[in-house]
């Protein structure tokens, strides 16, 4: 197994004070964008969008298989949601967009 190779810095530039280093562009990999989209949890998700009345009787929906996740069964509650993930519980389907409640 080889080792990951640290990345560069790029030397400080015209218009940068000396100490101003940024990551060379020229990394290897996938890109990632600058902003992390919203962390929601699938539980989490079917009580926002008020598919459920309390968080338990979200976790017994999901244990039980009432749930899917992009047409498939989901029984994992921590289950991280992406973005455009369509959830489905009883007939009702219901798109993830990345925006939580502005109340919660």
């Amino acid at each position: 197994m080889g080792l990951q190779q640290r990345p560069e810095l790029s030397k400080p530039g015209r218009g940068r004070c000396k100490h101003c280093f940024t990551l060379s562009p020229t990394l290897a990999g996938p890109f990632q964008p600058p902003f992390a989209a919203p962390a929601l949890k699938l539980d989490q998700f079917l009580k926002y969008q008020g598919l459920v009345g309390t968080g338990g009787e979200a976790k017994l929906r999901i244990q039980r298989g009432d749930v899917q996740v992009n047409g498939s069964v989901e029984t994992r509650r921590g289950r991280q949601l992406a973005l455009g993930d369509a959830v489905t519980i009883n007939g009702r389907e219901v798109l993830f967009i990345g925006q939580r409640p502005a109340d919660h």
